[in-house]
């Protein structure tokens, strides 16, 4: 996501993180940061999600990730407001 972000959001996102925490990192980093609380228990697994009936029963179809990123960056960066740890 860091990675998006500093490619079509470069001014804004010059906060993110530039490389990937080990899963030692994120359980130490847990205990005083709520939001990686779910990261931590996962212990490095990735989880498999799966659209495929939401795309036969809804026809429905997913945004692109990287539109997905940039645009809720917008969203938050476009009435001035500003990424976590960016004051």
């Amino acid at each position: 996501m860091a990675q998006i972000l500093r490619e079509h959001v470069s001014a804004a996102a010059a906060g993110p993180p530039a490389k990937e925490m080990t899963i030692e990192q994120v359980r130490e980093a847990a205990r005083t940061e709520p939001a990686l609380r779910d990261a931590a228990a996962l212990q490095g697994r990735i989880p498999v999600i799966c659209n495929a009936k939401a795309r036969s029963v809804l026809g429905w179809r997913p945004q692109d990730v990287v539109e997905t990123i940039v645009a809720t960056a917008d969203s938050v960066l476009g009435p001035g407001l500003c990424l976590p740890g960016g004051g």
